[in-house]
């Protein structure tokens, strides 16, 4: 019973302190401000990417008669599609022939999202620029 505690113990201990030694020893240093367009592009060795927000290369621009229509932001990592963002433009015709819509938009993943060394990026449909501060890390 008492190696088992003592072994349990150890495995816990390794989980605690790993983690602790690495933040301890890796730090995060502010390099620049990118803006990542639809060329793709890859993150630099012992370089970290911070995912702030997208600029929307597409908006609703008119009204939707008894219905609605959908804008999806999508960004490309690693050549797969991730719906970032969402826009919906909700329509309804008046008694007196006039239309009225409404602009919705949503944030499906959540900010920000970080992207290790070696991951590419580039824009997806609806997103004209995705904003993105690089950070050295240093040991």
């Amino acid at each position: 019973m008492k190696f088992i505690t003592t072994f349990l113990f150890a495995i816990g201990m390794l989980f605690f302190i790993t983690p602790m030694a690495w933040s301890q020893n890796h730090t995060l240093q502010y390099n620049k401000v990118k803006l990542i367009s639809s060329t793709e592009e890859t993150v630099p060795t012992d370089k970290v990417w911070k995912i702030e927000n997208i600029l929307p290369s597409s908006r609703l621009t008119t009204a939707v008669t008894n219905g609605n229509a959908t804008t999806n932001h999508i960004i490309i990592v690693n050549s797969i599609n991730i719906y970032v963002a969402t826009s919906d433009a909700i329509g309804s015709l008046y008694g007196n022939g006039q239309t009225g819509f409404a602009i919705e938009a949503s944030n499906i993943t959540g900010s920000p999202i970080w992207l290790p060394a070696g991951t590419t990026l580039k824009t997806g449909a609806g997103v004209q620029y995705i904003s993105v501060i690089e950070f050295n890390e240093v040991p």
